[in-house]
C-alpha cells in the first residue's frame, strides 16, 4: 500500500508540472488588420510543435510572418519576434517600429509580454493577439 501511495504521489507530482509548462491555450491566434486583407495567424502551430520557436515578423523572405506588400513603410528584414516563455508569449522588437497598444514605441531587443486583446503595430500592419479558448 506504501508503494502504491508514493507512485500515486509521484505520478500527481509529474502532471502537475506537465499542467504548469503547457500552453494553456491551444490556439494563439494573431488577427491582423492594415494594407492587406484581414486575416487569422494561427501561431499555435508553430508552438504546439516546437514550445522554444519563435515566430519572426518582417520583410525578409526568411521570416515567418512576411511583411512584404507594406510599401510605404520602413519595415525591417526581420523587425520582431514573439516567442514563448514559461507557457507565455513576449514580443521582442528586433529594431524601431514596432508600436504596442497604437501608442508606445519599443526600443530595440525590448521584450514585452502579450496578453488577450493586446495590439501591436509593424508598419501599415496591426496585430491582435488572441487566445480563443481560454480557460
Amino acid at each position: 500500500i506504501l508503494i502504491s501511495l508514493v507512485f500515486l504521489g509521484f505520478c500527481a507530482s509529474i502532471a502537475l508540472a506537465l499542467a504548469k509548462s503547457a500552453p494553456k491555450s491551444n490556439n494563439y491566434v494573431l488577427h491582423t488588420e492594415g494594407c492587406m486583407k484581414s486575416t487569422d495567424i494561427a501561431l499555435y502551430k508553430w508552438f504546439r510543435s516546437n514550445p522554444a520557436a519563435a515566430v519572426t515578423i518582417g520583410k525578409s523572405v526568411d521570416c515567418d510572418i512576411q511583411l512584404s506588400w507594406d510599401i510605404r513603410n520602413d519595415v525591417a528584414p526581420v523587425n520582431a519576434r514573439i516567442f514563448m516563455r514559461d507557457s507565455k508569449l513576449y514580443l521582442c522588437a528586433l529594431e524601431r517600429g514596432v508600436f504596442i497598444d497604437g501608442k508606445r514605441e519599443l526600443k530595440p531587443d525590448e521584450v514585452v509580454r502579450i496578453y488577450q486583446r493586446t495590439m501591436f503595430s509593424i508598419g501599415s500592419t496591426t496585430f491582435t493577439y488572441t487566445e480563443r479558448d481560454l480557460h
